[in-house]
């Protein structure tokens, strides 16, 4: 990488590329992105306090380069285990990548959120089935599905369908389901994540339970229990 410039300090050497966001860090043992505006913090400092300053932002700022296909992925199919493959075989640092910094993501492994430079939230992809979802005990399935057309065409519901509920856990009162996919705006769905992490100890968790508040008219007498 002839273009990349090498630097020397106390614990090890490290090369790096800056692009116009981002810049692209290399050294034997790793190779990641840092956005530009936390660079250049780290490039005023003096030179044997930069290696550390690297790998402790690297542990929550590590950023990665995905093709539209990924981006897709998760837009219409969430956090599925062909996304997590791809996310741990298959780690995209394509040469042109200065050209590809629209498309670089940070992603939290805990909270499975993907956020952008400005770490502002990609909106994805839930998919929820009946486990905590819409079921015969707790919701008037017709009700739900009048919802969920209304919703499909607004945009905020991709898909949906009737299932029944394994015999494992089915029960007289609760043996039939409607699973859907569902995606909120971006716009939408940071403004409500950010309203959740200031009462939410895990505001990841609750966000993903937020379709339940689309179905409120649907829920029988007996849904407090849920």
């Amino acid at each position: 990488m002839e273009t990349l410039h090498r630097i020397v300090t106390y614990e090890e050497s490290f090369q790096y590329e800056e692009g116009l966001n981002a810049v692209l860090i290399v050294t034997e043992k790793f190779k990641y992105f840092l956005r530009k505006k936390d660079w250049l913090k780290i490039k005023k400092l003096p030179e044997e306090k930069m290696f550390d300053s690297i790998l402790n932002l690297s542990k929550v700022q590590a950023y990665y380069i995905y093709d539209d296909t990924f981006y897709k992925l998760i837009a219409t199919k969430g956090f599925s285990d062909r996304v997590s493959k791809i996310m741990r075989d298959k780690k995209i640092f394509p040469n042109a990548w200065k050209e590809l910094e629209s498309k670089m993501c940070y992603f939290e492994w805990n909270s499975h959120l993907f956020f952008d430079l400005d770490v502002q939230l990609i909106s994805r992809a839930y998919v929820q089935d009946y486990l905590g979802g819409i079921t015969n005990e707790y919701y008037d399935l017709n009700k739900a599905r009048v919802i969920l057309k209304e919703l499909k065409e607004k945009g905020y519901v991709l898909s949906y369908k009737n299932e029944k509920i394994p015999y494992y856990n089915m029960t007289e009162e609760n043996s039939e389901a409607i699973s859907f996919i569902w995606l909120l705006p971006k716009d939408e769905y940071n403004k409500i994540y950010k309203e959740l992490k200031k009462k939410e100890e895990f505001p990841s968790c609750r966000l993903k339970e937020y379709w339940d508040i689309w179905f409120k008219d649907s829920k029988l007498n007996n849904s407090s229990s849920q």
